[in-house]
């Protein structure tokens, strides 16, 4: 068999193979007569260790959890590998943009829709722990305490706002503040630290942080302008033959990741 290509993920440190498994297409939207479970299965033992999905995917997670205990991926099964899930960068991603809001507020109810009843999704950090459940747990809120994610990216950045309510306690994150931004609770998460007052058993459940975006540059660049703790590790971003006709990316926020050494994935490639 001829031997994928890897490149180093920015300061990641990993080695990921340069063709990746989405969980989108086919593993959220699956045709009749095609086994969604078959294709990571396939995916994996052709050597690719670089998947994607999201908690927007609908069954995408779930369909990995599947392939995950076939593969021996997932800890707290009898078949566990630790060395082969050390081998694998999985990435998931969240829409929710803060970890804690004023009293009162939340997010749309559609974030946990059709999720079982063990979710009660309103942050980021509770979309973590969905993606935890879906793909290593019981698929309704628990997972094994060895659980966790390589890499968990804010999805679709596109506007200012947006980066700004990330980025809210970012560098004074006080458990009495009255809203929290989501990228200070995944630093938490990340070093299993409570600087926020939202992870108070010092889990660490990601290793490490992403942003993605499809069309607004500008947006993108300013998260990684403002991230002077260089907290935001990857950038997935569009990246297709037909960018010189539509806001390409490529001379600006892919420019500015790779300054930062941020990891680069490309995404709509085809």
């Amino acid at each position: 068999m001829t031997q994928l290509i890897t490149r180093r993920l920015g300061r990641t440190g990993f080695n990921v193979t340069t063709l990746g498994l989405g969980g989108q297409a086919s593993l959220q939207w699956t045709a009749e007569g095609v086994d969604p479970i078959a294709i990571i299965e396939k995916a994996f033992q052709l050597g690719i260790n670089y998947m994607d999905t999201s908690n927007l995917y609908g069954p995408s997670q779930e369909n990995f959890g599947e392939a995950f205990r076939r593969l021996g991926l997932s800890p707290g099964v009898e078949n566990y590998e630790p060395e082969a899930r050390k081998g694998l960068c999985l990435a998931s991603k969240t829409h929710i943009r803060s970890a804690k809001l004023p009293e009162g507020e939340r997010f749309p109810s559609d974030f946990s829709e059709g999720m079982g009843d063990g979710f009660n999704v309103s942050t980021a950090v509770d979309d973590v722990r969905r993606s935890l459940s879906l793909m290593f747990g019981d698929g309704e809120g628990a997972y094994p305490q060895d659980a966790y994610l390589d890499c968990l990216q804010f999805h679709n950045i596109n506007t200012m706002n947006e980066v700004d309510m990330l980025f809210e306690g970012f560098y004074d994150p006080r458990p009495d503040r009255e809203s929290i931004g989501a990228l200070a609770a995944m630093m938490d998460i990340r070093d299993g630290t409570n600087r926020t007052g939202l992870n108070p058993q010092k889990e660490k459940l990601i290793r490490h942080i992403g942003i993605s975006g499809h069309w607004n540059s500008a947006a993108l660049m300013y998260a990684i302008q403002r991230d002077t703790k260089r907290a935001l590790d990857t950038l997935l971003v569009t990246v297709n033959a037909g960018d010189c006709r539509f806001m390409p990316h490529r001379y600006n926020a892919i420019a500015a990741a790779k300054a930062a050494d941020m990891g680069v994935i490309g995404m709509k490639v085809f």
